[in-house]
């Protein structure tokens, strides 16, 4: 299975993880779930895989290419 689909596969449970540390910020608006850092809404952004947080608090995904067998 490549990396994209493995990621599309867990990606709420990913957004779910990711929104667990934004909830931890003060930065995060927690009426709007906006971010006063990089003034994204957060319940969308955490859904995308090649972003990251602008403070360094989670990583965007990066596919790693598969060795041939």
């Amino acid at each position: 299975m490549d990396a994209m689909r493995k990621f599309f596969r867990h990606r709420f449970e990913i957004s779910d993880q990711r929104m667990a540390i934004c909830r931890q910020c003060d930065k995060l608006d927690p009426k709007s779930s906006q971010c006063s850092e990089c003034g994204c809404f957060m319940e969308y952004k955490t859904l995308l895989p090649y972003v990251d947080c602008p403070l360094g608090k989670w990583k965007a995904f990066t596919a790693e290419p598969e060795e041939d067998k």
